[in-house]
């Protein structure tokens, strides 16, 4: 990673932390947010986060497996 690189990480965390959808001021901000997804998704693939998803409620209806995180990054990348 550039120097730096961990602020756009920083900055789109603090957007989650305050309650708010992360959107990229940046360039850095952006390949940060398309790197976390990636991962995510690949967390996901995993099985990681079933236990944590297993009690929220899916009132928004969306594909499944990979389809759900690539609607999903093209939606917060909109």
């Amino acid at each position: 990673m550039a120097p730096g690189s961990s602020e756009a990480f920083d900055d789109l965390a603090s957007d989650v932390e305050a309650g708010r959808q992360p959107h990229p001021t940046c360039t850095g901000e952006e390949m940060a947010l398309h790197l976390i997804l990636r991962r995510a998704s690949d967390l996901y693939r995993d099985g990681d986060f079933h236990d944590q998803f297993a009690g929220i409620p899916n009132i928004v209806t969306m594909p499944t497996g990979t389809a759900r995180w690539t609607t999903c990054s093209r939606t917060t990348m909109c």
